[in-house]
């Protein structure tokens, strides 16, 4: 049996939404010995008197059930209003007009997995015509994938005029690892292009494809690196090709070549490529 000062603690001490159920439980106990007792010939039987326990405690239950519901579904309503502020937040920090310079064109998309997401891309353009264009996708999701892409842009915006990619990236990767943030990076691709120059350089991100418009083939520049903010002493890699009239280049985070259809399949390596042979003539929005 439960002392009744242990029961009268719980009443006020415990939590507020068992009081209800604790309170169902002694008057089901409390009509079960009634019964017990009737049945013991103490004093005349009273038939089915437990019956109002059991009425009593479902009453309980129901009530604490219903109060436990509605205090998930405010909780429930109060994140689902601030990842839709994140997600906002995230999408206003993105380019909404695309850079305009001679002889090239330029399209983007992104939909996210998760309300807050970690796919990044912005660009940059200089008084002297070089333009800058990355794409990141941020280890994790949610909201500390959307942490690490809040920080990549402002260290973007800081470092992108840096003549050297390699160089930028060490100086964001270092920034990043000082942040301390536990098993976070960004893996990131990025390109200045100029006077009909490429150069590219890559931190774990899938490869960028390239097609070349005269012999219709597409060449992979896959550049190993290790995504920004695991190291502040990795050696990135830079790597330059020469630009035809008509040469298509994509950039891609993993979430296209790893799209599952309806079967749980994934698109892969292979089939995005030869989808994008396919339309690598078509304008930068078709494609």
């Amino acid at each position: 049996a439960i002392p009744i000062s242990a029961v009268i603690y719980i009443l006020r001490a415990g939590d507020r939404n068992l009081r209800g159920l604790i309170v169902g439980v002694i008057i089901l106990t409390f009509f079960i010995f009634i019964q017990l007792i009737s049945s013991m010939k103490i004093f005349p039987t009273v038939p089915g008197v437990y019956m109002f326990g059991i009425s009593a405690m479902s009453l309980a239950c129901a009530l604490w059930v219903g109060k436990k519901y509605r205090e998930n579904r405010r909780e429930q309503e109060r994140q689902e209003l601030e990842l839709e502020q994140a997600r906002k937040l995230q999408i206003s920090m993105l380019p909404n007009e695309k850079p305009s310079v001679p002889n090239l064109d330029i399209s983007w998309y992104m939909e996210t997995a998760t309300e807050v997401g970690g796919d990044y891309y912005d660009y940059s353009l200089s008084q002297d015509g070089i333009l800058t264009i990355t794409l990141g996708d941020a280890t994790g999701h949610g909201m500390q994938a959307g942490t690490v892409v809040t920080a990549t842009k402002s260290l973007f915006q800081s470092y992108s005029g840096h003549p050297s990619i390699t160089e930028t990236f060490s100086e964001m990767s270092r920034s990043l690892k000082g942040m301390n943030l536990p098993r976070l990076g960004m893996a990131m691709s990025m390109l200045k292009i100029t006077d009909q120059k490429l150069q590219i350089s890559s931190a774990g991100i899938p490869p960028a494809l390239l097609y070349r418009a005269d012999s219709k083939k597409i060449e992979e520049i896959e550049i190993g690196g290790m995504p920004l903010g695991y190291s502040t002493s990795f050696q990135y890699q830079q790597e330059e090709y020469d630009l035809n009239a008509g040469d298509t280049i994509v950039l891609m985070s993993d979430g296209l070549p790893e799209r599952l259809n309806p079967d749980d399949e994934e698109l892969g390596y292979s089939k995005t490529q030869e989808l994008f042979r396919q339309c690598a003539e078509k304008s930068p929005e078709e494609i």
